[in-house]
């Protein structure tokens, strides 16, 4: 009986029609739960913070559902602070980011320092910096690395002038230092002193 009833106010639309209880309404298509990529772990942009997205209340890549509702397009997407940073670089659910084995995120391999080489200053005579996260400069060797010919063209974020390509010996920069040649002591001898019974100086 109350299923056939018409609403109240326009006088036409009956429960029949708008109210789920009576077979109604509309369906109501859920997003499907998207895990995250097992093995993996989101990158970061070039600020070294999480990649994100400025869209609503703004989007992480661990929102997976709203990637999968247009894949192919938001993967594409940049991050909305560095401008940079495409989600398919960073994100897991876009085949990005780091792969872990069994579930340890992999180390970086530790790149040496370049020998007979210094790093140099920059226009204020103090270390090369680049204020990424919690600050990078010239010895993040592992850092310049990950992405050697974009990091290696930034310029000092304290002077706004000097390249890295300049200041850092990992970029091909910094100063030659040369080292002197160690001299052996001569077998069977040894050394003498001088007049006042010191060893010989100069």
């Amino acid at each position: 009986l109350r299923c056939g009833m018409v609403d109240s106010l326009d006088g036409i639309t009956e429960a029949n029609d708008a109210c789920c209880v009576c077979g109604g309404g509309s369906t109501v298509e859920t997003e499907p739960v998207v895990e995250p990529v097992p093995g993996c772990v989101d990158g970061l942009n070039e600020n070294e913070e999480p990649w994100f997205f400025n869209a609503g209340s703004g989007k992480y890549c661990n929102n997976t559902n709203w990637f999968h509702q247009k894949l192919e397009l938001r993967c594409g997407m940049v991050d909305s602070f560095d401008g940079i940073t495409e989600a398919s670089d960073a994100c897991c659910v876009c085949g990005g980011g780091t792969v872990q084995s069994d579930h340890v995120i992999s180390t970086e391999p530790v790149i040496e320092p370049v020998p007979g080489c210094a790093d140099g200053l920059n226009k204020n005579e103090e270390p090369w910096f680049f204020n990424a996260g919690s600050g990078k400069y010239c010895n993040n060797t592992n850092w310049f690395h990950q992405k050697l010919e974009l990091r290696c063209g930034m310029v000092d974020s304290l002077d706004g002038i000097t390249e890295a390509n300049d200041a850092c010996c990992v970029c091909g920069g910094g100063s030659t230092v040369e080292t002197e040649p160690v001299v052996e002591p001569v077998p069977g001898c040894v050394d003498g002193l001088n007049e006042n019974e010191e060893p010989w100086f100069f």
